[in-house]
């Protein structure tokens, strides 16, 4: 794949989403000093459960939008079609379930980990037992979320893969372990805006390259890209609407209702009412993530449709096409590559350690009732 230099004004960018959110990070660390020591675990685990539904709500959605979901989902409208967007159906179905009843449970019982639950409901064994299956499955999850955004780091620049998996990995731990779970939340709700923003800029400045929605969904149509429907029940089938909303809500029913990133940020929040409300406030910004994923795979084939870059090897894998098209199309914008790559990095570094961490508490220290 062919590289691009940064200029200083990407680097510029980039280092200010990194230094931004190690000062959240550090911050948080100053503010909790002033507390007493018996609110400390707390304080750090949970964020002194005060919380309100508008920062956790953009903390969720920063957690399902990883650097794999945005280097991923635009490639896969780019290769297969807007089918996948169907998956967004599974969320107006899981999320009333959560919110009536799993929701309420934990919140009730004022928990720090889901799997202290399972300790109550069972025994200490089987909260050991799952502790440490969770702690194995996020062990080899953050590998491919932290290798995704050193793909995107080796595409416009020299950067070397092994420095950018390093200075990710280290950032990240160095704010999630200093500032606790405010830290976490907060920096993911600056996270989120900058992923976001990044995807929108990406479609506006893709859109006016090619003179125009009208334009970009016409070269859609003529390559068959705004397949939302597909009916079929052939199990066999790549994608179907069937497997889509089906498979998604159990998907989804494990990640809002039981998973502890998201259960340990919503046990965060200063009161049930308001944990339900960020709840609630996903329906949106689930809707509008996914939304503008596939959009910037629309934009993107609508750039190439006569000229696929896997085919003319100037990419090597799909997974790279749009860090590709930023650098390809959108270098002479001062500051957006910088802006693509703060928005693919910061997937990574809101990855959050601490909900791991606090798992790992857990595992150490089983609690007797």
């Amino acid at each position: 794949m062919a590289q691009h230099q940064f200029t200083s004004v990407d680097y510029v960018v980039f280092s200010l989403t990194v230094l931004t959110s190690v000062a959240i990070g550090l911050f948080c660390a100053h503010s909790r000093r002033r507390q007493s020591t018996s609110t400390m675990s707390e304080e750090y685990l949970m964020a002194g459960r005060s919380m309100r539904s508008i920062p956790i709500a953009l903390s969720l959605i920063a957690s399902f939008l990883s650097a794999v979901s945005i280097l991923g989902l635009p490639a896969e409208i780019f290769y297969f079609g807007v089918q996948y967007w169907m998956v967004v159906t599974a969320t107006f179905v899981v999320i009333p379930v959560v919110v009536a009843v799993y929701l309420p449970v934990f919140y009730d019982l004022r928990l720090t980990s889901v799997y202290e639950y399972l300790q109550r409901r069972f025994s200490v064994s089987v909260r050991l037992i799952a502790s440490a299956i969770y702690i194995l499955q996020t062990v080899l999850y953050s590998a491919v979320v932290i290798y995704a955004p050193a793909i995107a780091l080796d595409a416009v620049s020299n950067f070397p893969t092994w420095a950018s998996i390093l200075t990710g990995g280290a950032v990240a731990t160095l704010y999630t372990t200093v500032g606790g779970m405010k830290a976490v939340i907060w920096t993911d709700v600056f996270q989120a805006v900058v992923m976001l923003g990044g995807l929108l800029t990406i479609i506006i400045m893709g859109t006016v390259h090619m003179g125009g929605l009208q334009v970009v969904f016409q070269k859609a149509c003529d390559g068959s890209r705004l397949n939302f429907f597909n009916w079929s029940p052939n199990p066999t089938e790549r994608l179907t609407f069937w497997a889509l909303s089906i498979g998604g809500t159990f998907t989804s029913l494990q990640r809002w209702g039981v998973g502890q990133t998201s259960v340990q940020r919503m046990l965060t929040s200063h009161s049930l009412r308001s944990a339900k409300r960020s709840l609630w406030l996903m329906l949106p910004l689930t809707l509008l993530s996914i939304t503008l994923c596939s959009l910037a795979g629309i934009v993107i084939y609508a750039v190439y449709a006569d000229c696929d870059p896997l085919e003319a090897c100037f990419i090597e894998k799909r997974d790279q096409i749009l860090p590709y098209f930023v650098v390809d199309v959108l270098r002479h914008a001062y500051g957006i590559p910088g802006l693509f790559l703060s928005a693919v990095v910061c997937g990574t570094l809101r990855s959050g350690l601490v909900s791991r961490f606090s798992s790992a508490y857990m595992l150490s220290k089983p609690t007797h009732y």
